[in-house]
C-alpha cells in the first residue's frame, strides 16, 4: 500500500491553504491535508468572474475575504464549520485513475466511506459531488500541475443557507437538470442530516478521524501523521502573497463593451459569455462560468483561437477543437459554440 503523509491545518486562512498545496505540488509528496477555514470566506472558482457571481457589496460589509483557487468548479461559501480536504498525489499514482471523472469518483468515494464511519448514508454524484437524501453537502475540485493531482473539497458540518442565498448571484440554468429551482432544495449539511436520525451533533475531529479510515479505505493506502518540511514552509512563503493580491482573486473583469452575452446549461458546467461581436465577427471575448476543463489555463487559448471567428456553429467547434491538449470534463468543444450562438437570442 502506497504511503500518504497527514497534514492538519485547523484553523488555517485560505490564501495559506492554497499556498500550501502549491508547495506540497513542488515538493512531490504525496500528502492528505485535512483543513478548517479560521473565518468566513468565499471560494472562487478559477474561471468565474467575482461581480457576475457574488453580491460584492454584501461580502464587503460584512467582512467576508474573495479567494480564488487555482481549480475550475464553482462557488464555495466557507465558515469555520465546514471542513475541507486536500489530497495531492503524482497523475502517475496507481492509486488515482488517470481519467478525471473517475479520479473524482474514486476520490469523493472517501467522503462516502467517511460518513458511513459516523452513520450516515451518502452517494457520489458525478462529476464531483456528494449527497445526503439527494441533496449536495460535498463539492471538489480538482487541478492538476506539472504532473502532480491536487483535489480539494469540502465535508460540510453546517451551513448558513440564508447567507449563502443572499451572498449568491444565481442563475436559473444552473439547477436546470437537478429536479429543483432555487439553492435551498439543492443544498444540506451534515448536522442537520443526522439529528434527523438521532446522530450527532458532530464536530471537525470526528470529520478528521472518519475522512482519514475513509480515504485510506477509498484509495487503498497509508495515512501517518506527518509535518510540513522547511523547504515547503519557504515555498508557502512566496506563494501565499499571490492569494491575497486583488490582482489574483479579482482579476477577471467583464467588458464593459460586451454586445453578445449569454449563460448557457452544458451537461456538467455552467458557461458564460461576454463577448464584442462586429459584422458578425467575435472581435473580443471572454468565457467565464461553473465548468471544468484541464489545464485550467486552455481557457485563455480558446478564447484567443475563437476570436475573428464568424457566428457559424462549424467555425466555432473547429477553433475550440484547433486548441490541442484540452480535456473537457461533463461537456465538449460544441457546448462553447452553442453557448455563444444562444448569445444571439438571449441579446
Amino acid at each position: 500500500m502506497k504511503d500518504f503523509r497527514f497534514i492538519e491545518l485547523d484553523p488555517v486562512d485560505m490564501p495559506r491553504l492554497h499556498a500550501t498545496e502549491l508547495a506540497i505540488v513542488k515538493s512531490r509528496k504525496d500528502s492528505i491535508i485535512l483543513w478548517r477555514p479560521n473565518g468566513k470566506y468565499i471560494t472562487l472558482g478559477y474561471f468565474q468572474v467575482p461581480e457576475q457571481e457574488l453580491d460584492l457589496d454584501y461580502c464587503r460589509e460584512h467582512d467576508i475575504p474573495v479567494v480564488r483557487r487555482i481549480g475550475g468548479g464553482g462557488i464555495g461559501v466557507l465558515n469555520p464549520m465546514v471542513p475541507a480536504y486536500t489530497i495531492i498525489t503524482s497523475e502517475d499514482s496507481e492509486v488515482i485513475p488517470k481519467k478525471i471523472e473517475k479520479s473524482y469518483e474514486v476520490i469523493c468515494n472517501g467522503i462516502v466511506l467517511a460518513l458511513k464511519e459516523l452513520g450516515i448514508t451518502a452517494e457520489f454524484s458525478p462529476i464531483n459531488d456528494v449527497l445526503i437524501n439527494g441533496k449536495k453537502f460535498s463539492g471538489s475540485s480538482q487541478f492538476r500541475l506539472d504532473g502532480m493531482v491536487v483535489q480539494h473539497g469540502f465535508i460540510t458540518l453546517w451551513l448558513d443557507i440564508p447567507e449563502m442565498v443572499r451572498v449568491l448571484k444565481i442563475v436559473p440554468e444552473k439547477f436546470m437538470d437537478k429536479g429543483v429551482s432555487k439553492l435551498e432544495e439543492r443544498v444540506t449539511f451534515i448536522n442537520r442530516e443526522a439529528e434527523a436520525q438521532g446522530l450527532g451533533p458532530f464536530e471537525f475531529k470526528d470529520i478528521r478521524d472518519a475522512a482519514i479510515k475513509g480515504f485510506s479505505e477509498a484509495l487503498g493506502i497509508n495515512i501517518s501523521n506527518g509535518e510540513m518540511t522547511s523547504d515547503e514552509i519557504r515555498t508557502v512563503d512566496e506563494e501565499i502573497g499571490r492569494f491575497k493580491s486583488d490582482e489574483w482573486n479579482f482579476k477577471a473583469k467583464l467588458f464593459e463593451k460586451a454586445n453578445l452575452k449569454a449563460v448557457y446549461k452544458a451537461k456538467k458546467g455552467v458557461i458564460k459569455i461576454s463577448a464584442w461581436v462586429l459584422d458578425d465577427k467575435i472581435k473580443d471575448l471572454m468565457i467565464t462560468g461553473d465548468f471544468l476543463i484541464y489545464p485550467e489555463k486552455a481557457l485563455v487559448d480558446i478564447e484567443e483561437a475563437l476570436k475573428g471567428s464568424s457566428l457559424e456553429e462549424k467555425e466555432l467547434v473547429d477553433r475550440v477543437k484547433s486548441v490541442e491538449g484540452v480535456e473537457f470534463v461533463g461537456m465538449s468543444p460544441e457546448d462553447f459554440a452553442t453557448a455563444i450562438l444562444s448569445g444571439k437570442d438571449q441579446n
